[in-house]
């Protein structure tokens, strides 16, 4: 499964993104029986990252540089 989420800046930092993150993690875990939940994101999303760390499902996230992602 693959999960993205994007949103309008006008959005950002409501909590809407942190939501919708802990809701849909909350559906595959206890609806379809998902053991584990890989994420990341790049280094200068720092919202990304702080969505991650808030949510208590996600235990292991990487951040990456933009330079390791286009080798």
């Amino acid at each position: 499964m693959i999960f993205r989420i994007t949103s309008d800046p006008k959005y950002w930092g409501n909590g809407y993104t942190s939501e919708a993150a802990n809701r849909v993690l909350a559906f595959a875990f206890e609806e379809n029986n998902v053991y584990r939940v890989t994420t990341g994101c790049l280094a200068e999303n720092r919202g990304s990252e702080r969505v991650m760390q808030k949510n208590e499902r996600i235990t292991i996230f990487q951040t990456v540089r933009k330079i390791d992602c286009m080798e």
